[in-house]
């Protein structure tokens, strides 16, 4: 991976920024798989070698340039291009594991051409806004049962951020947006090549729990449209409370659907897993956070002046609209969560320690119309201890989760036969103790 990056700046205030970057990466793998029967003789010899390479070049600038007493204006480009090439054989006691699709290499190409401009505008002295248009196409060619598939997506996204300044030392600050997103599928997920689950052998058919996977080159990108409105208070010292709500409007989410399918790398039907794109899904949410010195806040009440703290509450609601109720949200969405924390520097000593609380509460998601996800509350308690014997030399021992809980989540699929399967997972976290010493010169 490399980059080169350019900035300039004129005398008559002009700044232009321009970026160029090279990567490349290139895996290959090998896994042999023994097994025996009941009888202790040797009846699975499974080899899997694969390869996959990945380029990616991409480009992006802007030029700032001065306009009038009150404007500031902003023009730019993002451009993007993406290749990968994948290539995996797998084969169970020297017979191909998926006959017509073993060794043979499927390839994704994806790019990416943005142009954008903004005015950033001093309305007013309190009052500031910035009007935005961003145009962007992406175009993803892939190949479906042999033959290319190419999408190709345009869409021109407006911008639009207001901010007014409550006093005019601008430590009270109300924040509002309206913005659109595009966000493209990851290239894995449009490579056809599907990944069969070795456990259940391609002559017979496999379980909705452990089914065959593979990418979808028809998939398009998602587009989401939203709105946020903050309120931010800045206190005298480094302290900040902000309250925050938004609402987003996604179409085209993309989601994993799971069907059993007649399929071409098996004799027998097969569970699939593949992406698709769902037709709109809608999420709310409120974000508090507040941190700073309570001796500033309330310097009566005899805080240590070397106290810090910070607390945030978040709470979210979203709804899939292709998937049944109650719990149809957006995959890793919490209802709520919630951390508290401080920090205290030992007044007269160079000691600093402090301690973080995180805590989620236990939900479930619907993920296709069979299948449903749901997890456990989790907790995290981390605390630190740092002495500084001057600056360059610092020594620091960290405690993480130290008050665990086990993680369990469990998936439930009911099969087009009205059955029902269930599969647990549960994990144990221990505590765990870090030390470091930190040297400058």
């Amino acid at each position: 991976r490399t980059g080169v990056q350019f900035n300039h700046r004129t005398d008559h205030g002009v700044r232009v920024e321009a970026r160029v970057g090279l990567e490349g990466s290139n895996s290959r793998a090998r896994t042999l798989t023994l097994g025996d029967n009941a009888q202790g003789q040797a009846s699975l010899q499974r080899e899997s070698i694969g390869q996959s390479q990945q380029h990616k070049q991409n480009t992006s600038g802007k030029v700032v340039w001065p306009w009038g007493d009150a404007h500031t204006m902003a023009a730019g480009w993002d451009l993007e291009a993406l290749y990968r090439l994948e290539k995996r054989t797998i084969t169970e006691n020297g017979q191909p594991q998926a006959p017509g699709v073993e060794g043979e290499p499927f390839e994704a190409h994806l790019q990416r051409q943005a142009l954008w401009v903004q005015d950033e505008w001093e309305v007013a002295p309190r009052w500031a806004t910035s009007l935005g248009l961003r145009a962007e196409r992406i175009r993803v060619r892939s190949a479906l049962a042999g033959q290319p598939v190419v999408n190709t997506s345009q869409v021109v996204t407006p911008m639009w951020h207001l901010s007014h300044r409550l006093d005019d030392k601008g430590r009270d600050l109300l924040r509002a947006s309206l913005t659109r997103a595009y966000r493209a599928p990851e290239l894995s997920q449009v490579l056809a090549r599907p990944q069969v689950n070795g456990n259940y052998p391609v002559d017979r058919s496999n379980t909705a729990l452990q089914p065959d996977r593979v990418g979808n080159p028809l998939l398009t990108p998602e587009l989401s449209t939203g709105l946020d409105v903050a309120l931010e208070k800045y206190f005298t010292g480094a302290g900040v409370m902000s309250a925050g709500v938004f609402s987003r409007r996604i179409s085209g989410l993309i989601r994993q659907s799971l069907w059993l399918e007649t399929v071409s790398w098996a004799s027998a039907p097969r569970w699939v897993s593949r992406p698709v794109n769902l037709s709109a899904a809608q999420s709310l949410g409120f974000e508090f956070e507040v941190k700073g010195k309570p001796s500033e806040w309330w310097p009566t009440q005899g805080w240590p002046q070397g106290l810090s703290v910070r607390q945030s509450v978040s709470w979210y609601r979203s709804t899939v609209r292709d998937l049944p109720g109650p719990d149809n949200r957006l995959e890793g969405q919490h209802p709520w969560q919630t951390t508290w924390g401080f920090d205290h520097n030992w007044s007269g000593l160079p000691v600093t320690f402090g301690a973080n609380l995180a805590f989620t509460p236990a939900y479930a998601v619907q993920q296709t119309l069979q299948q449903r996800w749901s997890g456990v509350r989790s907790r995290s308690l981390d605390a630190y201890l740092m002495v500084h014997f001057s600056r360059e030399a610092t020594w620091r021992v960290s405690v993480h989760n130290i008050s665990p809980l086990y993680g369990e989540s469990q998936t439930q699929v009911v099969d087009d036969a009205g059955a029902l399967q269930r599969n647990a997972v549960r994990t144990q976290v221990s505590p765990s103790i870090h030390m470091s010493l930190t040297l400058k010169w």
